[in-house]
């Protein structure tokens, strides 16, 4: 399962990178949760819906960005994924750069949550790994 788990990360960053929020709806689960909790606008938004809307304020708030993943770890039903966010700003075209940690849950081949942190030691620990 880890590796299914792997090729579907790659194929979920694959798509947000290329703004493709339909294409990125069709690994998510009905029910799935973005949290961001390190974040000034985080927050948790749920379901397919509450995934649109937090991918239209990343839309409009970057009028470039790209997520790379830098690293890939299995951690069961989790993946762990280093990632170097680097985007400009949409109203001031200021560049930005910032490695983020995510844990993406999956169940039934599926993304069913997802959050992001700021610091690796919080996202090992959300995935169950020693920290």
């Amino acid at each position: 399962m880890s590796q299914e788990n792997i090729a579907l990360a790659l194929r979920y960053y694959e798509r947000l990178n290329a703004r493709d929020a339909d294409g990125c709806l069709e690994l998510l689960a009905p029910d799935v949760e973005v949290a961001q909790p390190d974040l000034p606008d985080g927050g948790v938004f749920s379901g397919r819906e509450g995934w649109r809307r937090w991918h239209e304020a990343l839309d409009a708030a970057w009028g470039e960005m790209r997520w790379e993943p830098l690293e890939l770890t299995d951690a069961g039903d989790c993946v762990l994924a280093t990632v170097r966010f680097t985007g400009k700003g949409a109203h001031t075209a200021i560049e930005h750069a910032a490695d983020r940690f995510q844990v993406l849950r999956v169940r039934d081949g599926l993304i069913v949550h997802t959050t992001g942190f700021g610091r690796r030691s919080d996202a090992l620990r959300a995935a169950g790994l020693p920290a």
